[in-house]
């Protein structure tokens, strides 16, 4: 079943980083949190989409950890991903979006940490989101 949104949710507080309204050229990436509230519309190309879901389920099929960071960022920018792990199970999403397409330029960073076992239903979830757009 097709999923409208898919929302990862901080292990550590009420933070939240959703993606949702998939369309044929973009999609929107939010994050709210006690303290801050951003939205952008992400603008992808070719492969993005299948790119994105691939960067999802090799986390979760390394669900036990990596070296060095996993990154993801459209063909157009504006919004970028970089996840690390630690030996505890901990994976910390560092996350940037940049606001370039209005009249205020803008930017902001933010972490978003999740535990190992949420990886493969937030891999599953991003494959159901972007479903008809990916040939996985």
């Amino acid at each position: 079943m097709k999923m409208s949104k898919v929302t990862i949710k901080s292990a550590n507080t009420e933070a939240k980083l959703e993606f949702s309204d998939v369309k044929n050229q973009y999609f929107i990436v939010s994050f709210s949190s006690a303290s801050l509230s951003a939205s952008h519309r992400v603008w992808v190309y070719c492969r993005d989409y299948e790119w994105l879901v691939y960067f999802f389920l090799d986390m979760a099929q390394n669900w036990t950890g990596w070296t060095g960071a996993k990154t993801w960022e459209p063909i157009e920018g504006g919004f970028s991903l970089s996840c690390t792990s630690d030996s505890l199970g901990h994976i910390t999403l560092d996350v940037e979006l940049e606001g370039r397409d209005a009249p205020e330029l803008w930017s902001v960073k933010f972490k978003v940490e999740v535990e190992a076992g949420q990886l493969e239903t937030i891999a599953n979830q991003m494959r159901r989101l972007f479903e008809g757009f990916i040939e996985l």
